[in-house]
């Protein structure tokens, strides 16, 4: 996703293995602050990998109860619970609002199309949908004051597994976690050869998981759905570059 944030602001990169940040804040210090709590949270999630090799490889939940957890490991858990895939689609979600949270300013954290967003200014994120002609031509615009998470899966573009063949399926949550493995969820039944049926059977599968997202968006093709409480939709003239 590209996002366009109106106000004086710092812009930041950061990277280490898949996790690819792009942060942006009022104030250098918190950039930092994000940065350390990233690393924080990828050092965790790596730590728990170790001791239990499934929370990476299952594709589906492993019947584990959160509330023995703590931390991101919990909030990953309790994704995979509520959406019925396997923990580790949430982990860019998960990084992002974990790096966010407890932050009391305007930020921007964007995790290779993951997004954590809060602040009284508006934001219009850019939606990126591979080679469909609605790619990077569709906006959400949101005002997220209390936070929000924004996230984006697909079929056909990017390193995420995907069982099927959206070009773009955006959630919105309140937890940023559970819409990082939502947009796994519904992606993978946006699989029927006829691109309105198969739009079709992942705005069914979203609907399944209210209210746990808000709502989502499905683009395939030249098609586009959507279902439940989305921020404003715009339809941008200018293709932005991704």
């Amino acid at each position: 996703m590209n996002s366009n944030y109106k106000i004086q602001q710092t812009n930041k990169k950061w990277s280490k293995g898949p996790t690819k940040l792009s942060i942006k804040t009022k104030n250098p210090k918190t950039t930092q602050k994000i940065i350390k709590k990233a690393k924080t949270t990828q050092k965790q999630i790596k730590n728990h990998i170790k001791q239990n090799p499934e929370f990476k490889t299952s594709m589906k939940p492993l019947k584990l109860d959160e509330e023995n957890y703590t931390g991101p490991i919990k909030m990953m858990i309790e994704a995979s619970n509520k959406t019925g895939v396997g923990p580790l689609a949430a982990v860019a979600g998960t990084i992002s609002h974990n790096s966010g949270k407890n932050i009391n300013e305007p930020i921007l954290i964007d995790n290779g199309g993951d997004i954590y967003l809060q602040g009284t200014k508006k934001y219009n994120i850019a939606i990126y949908a591979g080679q469909s002609p609605l790619s990077n031509k569709i906006s959400i615009k949101t005002e997220p004051k209390n936070g929000l998470g924004i996230c984006t899966s697909a079929g056909t573009v990017g390193h995420s597994l995907s069982l099927g063949k959206a070009d773009a399926v955006t959630t919105i949550s309140r937890n940023t976690a559970t819409a990082d493995a939502a947009a796994t969820a519904i992606a993978n039944h946006v699989n029927h050869p006829d691109t309105e049926k198969a739009i079709k059977n992942g705005l069914n599968k979203a609907d399944d998981l209210k209210p746990n997202i808000q709502g989502a968006i499905i683009i395939k093709k030249d098609k586009i759905g959507t279902t439940g409480k989305i921020p404003e939709i715009n339809l941008l003239k200018n293709k932005q570059k991704k």
